[in-house]
């Protein structure tokens, strides 16, 4: 004699909210009490390329090998521990090479992109975002500091000189590379922004 058997599908429950258990009402459910800073939303809501979002994470919390990273980290670097690209003597820091330093406030002036230097990572991206009035102000600022991060990168590993019109050029092209990501609407906006440069 055959027993039947019923197939019973195992279904996890919690305490916590009721319903099903799913990854993301956990997640949300232990991390409820934490804020994250807007910037760093504004980094994964945008056009961008995945390459170019972590980068610009990675900038936003101070994490980049920056030579004062390099530093912090106690690596030795016989060349010392200043700015590659304006050859002061100044430290390269995240907030030097891409804020403070006359070589990065060239640029974000050609991008009518203006920081306050007295406020702080996230208060600073806010506020250049208030005075920039364009809807993609964070894509042109992070495709912005990847070229100056790419730049700062040929000074470092190729010798390569900094060039105003060669950056320019970079971005403009950085720039029609993300148009397939980007809503249509905002093309024309871009491309007329793009012919102000």
């Amino acid at each position: 004699m055959r027993s039947e058997q019923t197939e019973l599908n195992d279904e996890w429950s919690y305490i916590w909210g009721g319903g099903r258990y799913s990854a993301s009402k956990f997640y949300r459910h232990s991390f409820i009490a934490v804020i994250t800073p807007k910037p760093l939303k504004w980094i994964w809501k945008s056009k961008c390329v995945p390459k170019i979002k972590f980068f610009s994470w990675l900038l936003l919390k101070d994490k980049l090998n920056t030579r004062n990273m390099l530093r912090r980290r106690r690596k030795f670097l016989e060349e010392g521990y200043s700015c590659p690209v304006c050859l002061l003597d100044v430290e390269e820091t995240r907030d030097h090479l891409f804020f403070g330093c006359s070589y990065a406030r060239e640029r974000w002036h050609i991008l009518n992109i203006n920081f306050n230097g007295n406020l702080g990572i996230y208060q600073r991206i806010k506020s250049a975002k208030r005075c920039f009035t364009q809807p993609f102000f964070m894509e042109i600022f992070m495709i912005g500091a990847w070229c100056i991060w790419q730049e700062r990168n040929a000074v470092v590993f190729e010798n390569v000189a900094p060039d105003l019109h060669r950056w320019k050029a970079t971005l403009i092209k950085e720039v029609l590379l993300h148009f397939p990501r980007i809503n249509p609407s905002l093309h024309a906006p871009i491309q007329q922004w793009l012919s102000l440069l």
